[in-house]
């Protein structure tokens, strides 16, 4: 006699399968749901630092990269150039690592400090939005 209740299609595996599926799905939404409010990543914002350089390199300073190498970071943050190059610009074909290192985590940081201004005005303004739409119903 064989047992119908045994194997890969047993119904308690199958439902617990399933239960461990959605719940991954449940905590990936969560995490991805928290992130988005949470606002920009560092990581995020270095990707976007280092495509607006890249659009710079390849637009606003194309063909200037070795005639004049502040271009590109002027280019990509004008606030973060004068705060670390201000004083002491590069000098064509000059390469100064740990700069470039400061210059980007002041990028990153401004990034992310004008996304935060950005979605508290965006707060502001539907929380305005909802009490004039709740005085008009009330008026």
């Amino acid at each position: 006699r064989r047992d119908t209740h045994s194997g890969p299609w047993n119904g308690r595996r199958v439902c617990r399968r399933i239960m461990t599926v959605l719940n991954l799905i449940c905590a990936t939404l969560m995490i991805l749901t928290v992130e988005a409010a949470m606002g920009l990543s560092k990581k995020r914002a270095g990707r976007i630092i280092k495509q607006k350089m890249s659009s710079c390199e390849d637009y606003e300073c194309r063909g200037l990269k070795d005639e004049d190498p502040n271009c590109i970071p002027k280019c990509a943050s004008e606030t973060c150039y004068t705060q670390i190059y201000a004083g002491n610009e590069l000098e064509p074909g000059e390469i100064d690592v740990r700069r470039n290192r400061e210059f980007i985590r002041c990028s990153k940081n401004d990034l992310i400090e004008n996304d935060k201004k950005k979605r508290k005005e965006e707060l502001k303004r539907k929380a305005m939005e909802r009490e004039a739409k709740k005085a008009a119903v009330t008026a």
